[in-house]
C-alpha cells in the first residue's frame, strides 16, 4: 500500500546494534527523522559491575564519532580501557613489531571497551532525537518512486525515504533486496575470555602468532585484559573443554612473559569466524551497513570500526539532498564505502591467510616481513594511521574529516 506523504519518515533503520544506532545519531543530528526498529525489548541497562566478555577495539576515528554524539559520557569513559602502544611478534619465529601512539603524534592508539557499553551510550544519547520501535523487526517492504514500505513482523507498516539495513549478519533486508552475499569459513573460531595478570598490561595490546593461531590481548580499563585466539574448529573444542587452571596456563604459556601469568574470569565464549561481503551496499531505496553488508576476520580489530564509518559514510553520501533514498545519493555511498571496505577485507583476508592456524608453513616468511615493517618507519606509521582510522584510508589529518 502506498502512505499519505504526512506518514513517511525520512529514514528507518532496521536493527538494533551499535552501527545502526551511530547511523541514526549521525542522520538525527543532521536533521532527518530517524526510526529505529529494535528487535530488543527495551533500551540497553546501564552497564555496571563486572565487564562484559564481548569487548571492542575502538579506533580513535570511531570515538570522535561518539563525542560528536555526546554518547562518550564519565560512565562510559571509565570502562574504557586506553592503551598506547601495541607489540605483535611471531610465537613461532623471530619476527616482532611494535607500534606507538606516539610515532603517530598521538595519546592513545585506542580503546578497548565493552559493546554493550557503546551500545548503551549511544541509545542514551539519542533519547528525544530518534524515535525507537522496540520489540519488533522489519520482515519486508516495498519500495517505490518516492517511498519504502516496510512491514513488520508486529503488522505495522511503516513509510521511508530510505530504509537502512543495519540487521545484522543474516540481514534480512540484505535478503529481501536480492542483494548477493560471498561467504567464505575460516574453518576456525574465536576464543573469547578474561585474565588476570600477575604483572600489570601497562597500556599495551598485544598480538602473538602462535602455533595455532593469532592470539589477541587487549588491555581493559579494571586492570584485566581480554583475550581473542583465532584457532582452528579441533582446538577451538580443546580449549572449551578444558579445566580453568589449564585454560588459564594454556593462554598464559602462548602469551610467553607478557603478563607473568594468568587466571581466568567469568566464563569463556567461542564463535565461528567467516568472511562474507555483500555484491553491493544499496538497492532501491535501501542501503547495508555494518554486518549487514561486511564481516571480517577479528585479527585486526576492524569490524565494528568498518560499521560505524559506514554510518559516517551514509551520512557523507546523502550530504544536503532532500531525498536520503535517492538513486544518486544511494549509488554514490556504495560506491565510497565498498571502495574503503575492500582493502580492509583483503588486507585481513591476507593477515589470516599468513597468520593464521594452517599457516604454518609460512613461518620464516611471516617473521621476516614483520622484522622489514618494524625497520620500515613510513610503512608502520601509514598502518597505523590505517588502524586508528578504522580502516578508513584517510591521511594523518583523519579526524578533520569526522
Amino acid at each position: 500500500m502506498q502512505l499519505p506523504a504526512s506518514d513517511i519518515q525520512g529514514v528507518i533503520i532496521a536493527g538494533g546494534g551499535a552501527a545502526g544506532w551511530m547511523a541514526a545519531g549521525l542522520l538525527a543530528q543532521a536533521g532527518h527523522a530517524v526510526t529505529v526498529v529494535d528487535p530488543a525489548p527495551g533500551p540497553q541497562p546501564e552497564p555496571v559491575g563486572g565487564l562484559d566478555s564481548r569487548v571492542i577495539a575502538l579506533a580513535p576515528s570511531s570515538r570522535a564519532l561518539f563525542e560528536q554524539l555526546n554518547a562518550w559520557p564519565p560512565a562510559v569513559a571509565a570502562r574504557a580501557g586506553a592503551y598506547q602502544s601495541m607489540q605483535v611478534w611471531d610465537a613461532q619465529g623471530q619476527g616482532r613489531i611494535a607500534f606507538s601512539a606516539a610515532e603517530i603524534g598521538l595519546p592513545e592508539l585506542g580503546h578497548i571497551v565493552e559493546y554493550s557499553a557503546l551500545q548503551w551510550a549511544l541509545e542514551q544519547a539519542l533519547v528525544g532525537q530518534v524515535q525507537a520501535v522496540r520489540g519488533d523487526r522489519v520482515v519486508d517492504f516495498r519500495p517505490g518512486p518516492g517511498q519504502v514500505d516496510v512491514d513488520l513482523a508486529s503488522g505495522a507498516t511503516l513509510g521511508a525515504r530510505l530504509l537502512v539495513g543495519a540487521d545484522g549478519a543474516d540481514s534480512v533486508v540484505r535478503r529481501r533486496a536480492g542483494l548477493t552475499l560471498e561467504r567464505r569459513s575460516y574453518n576456525s573460531q574465536g576464543v573469547v575470555a578474561s585474565f588476570r595478570t600477575r604483572h600489570p598490561h601497562a597500556g599495551v595490546a598485544r598480538q602473538a602468532f602462535t602455533e595455532h593461531g593469532p592470539l589477541g590481548l587487549l588491555p581493559l580499563a579494571d586492570g584485566q585484559i581480554s583475550i581473542v585466539w583465532s584457532v582452528d574448529d579441533s582446538q577451538a573444542r580443546r580449549l572449551a573443554d578444558l579445566e580453568s587452571q589449564a585454560f588459564s596456563s594454556a593462554v598464559s604459556q602462548a602469551a610467553g612473559d607478557a603478563y607473568g601469568g594468568l587466571q581466568l574470569v567469568g566464563e569463556r565464549r567461542v564463535f565461528p569466524l567467516n568472511l562474507m561481503h555483500a555484491g553491493r551496499y544499496a538497492a532501491s531505496r535501501v542501503a547495508l551497513l555494518g554486518d549487514a553488508a561486511h564481516v571480517v576476520h577479528p585479527l585486526a580489530g576492524l569490524g565494528l570500526n568498518l560499521g560505524f564509518a559506514d554510518a559516517h559514510g551514509l551520512l557523507g553520501a546523502i550530504g544536503g539532498a532532500q531525498d536520503p533514498g535517492g538513486q544518486a545519493v544511494l549509488a554514490r555511498y556504495a560506491r565510497r564505502r565498498r571502495a574503503e571496505v575492500l582493502p580492509a577485507i583483503a588486507l585481513t583476508d591476507s593477515l589470516v591467510r599468513l597468520f593464521g592456524p594452517h599457516a604454518a608453513q609460512l613461518v620464516g616468511l611471516r617473521s621476516l616481513g614483520l622484522s622489514l615493517v618494524n625497520q620500515a618507519a613510513p610503512l608502520k606509521r601509514q598502518l597505523m594511521h590505517y588502524a586508528v582510522g578504522g580502516g578508513r584510508a584517510h591521511s594523518p589529518a583523519w579526524a578533520k574529516t569526522v
